[in-house]
């Protein structure tokens, strides 16, 4: 829950995940064809606990790049982008919330307001509503808008064909 009743229940919450995904590692073999509708939940409600969430974030990663490989094999084929030292910072931004929504409205100052003499900012959009008014803000604030269906394997290929510096 996004509100949990006790500072013991947010302790026994985060012990219970971490047992369950030290069990999926553990297991001989794990597999997602589409982690996106296969896992479902992400570990949002993490960040309401005001704990640090770096380990368990960790090893979430670690399960679902485990077990979806198409993501461990394709980085090793990607040729990587040479940055100039006077080049500028390829930052991308990804969401299914780029629309009237409240990521939507928090992430246009980031996209907007970043100086373009050091940033070059990509916005990949997953499903983004057509003629809707904050996603054509987003678009036009953007030097490069990405809208993508949503699917994890277009999505995974589209991001790494940019050769980001920064993935937001």
């Amino acid at each position: 829950p996004l509100v949990s009743a006790s500072n013991a229940y947010i302790e026994a919450t985060r012990e219970t995940l971490s047992h369950e995904l030290d069990e999926l590692l553990a297991m001989p073999r794990i597999e997602f064809l589409d982690p996106n509708r296969e896992i479902g939940l992400t570990a949002f409600a993490l960040a309401y606990h005001g704990r640090n969430d770096v380990d368990l974030m960790c090893k979430l990663a670690r399960v679902i790049r485990r077990g979806y490989s198409a993501a461990a094999t394709s980085l090793d084929r990607m040729p990587k982008r040479r940055r100039t030292p006077a080049g500028r910072i390829r930052v991308g931004f990804v969401s299914t919330h780029f629309y009237n929504h409240s990521i939507g409205r928090a992430f246009h100052g980031f996209i907007h307001d970043l100086p373009r003499e050091r940033f070059e900012t990509w916005v990949f959009a997953v499903a983004p509503p057509q003629g809707e008014a904050w996603a054509e803000t987003l678009r036009a604030s953007s030097e490069c808008y990405v809208a993508l269906a949503d699917d994890v394997d277009a999505i995974r290929i589209a991001i790494e064909s940019a050769q980001l510096d920064i993935l937001i």
